[in-house]
């Protein structure tokens, strides 16, 4: 699948790898993502933690 943005490179690149902006979209409807950690390094990890909102007992996804 692919699919053509109409935004600047540099942009949506810092929406994919800043931590501060995948929380504010990252995951469906109805769903939060409140710890998101980015290290790109070689190496590193990219790890996100998503909350669906209507969930018993916050439910979490890892």
């Amino acid at each position: 699948m692919t699919r053509d943005i109409a935004a600047p490179r540099a942009l949506l690149f810092r929406l994919w790898t800043e931590p501060e902006h995948l929380v504010r979209w990252w995951g469906p409807q109805n769903m939060t993502a409140p710890s998101v950690s980015v290290d790109l390094r070689e190496g590193g990890a990219w790890r996100h933690c998503i909350l669906f909102d209507r969930a018993p007992e916050e439910t979490r996804y890892l």
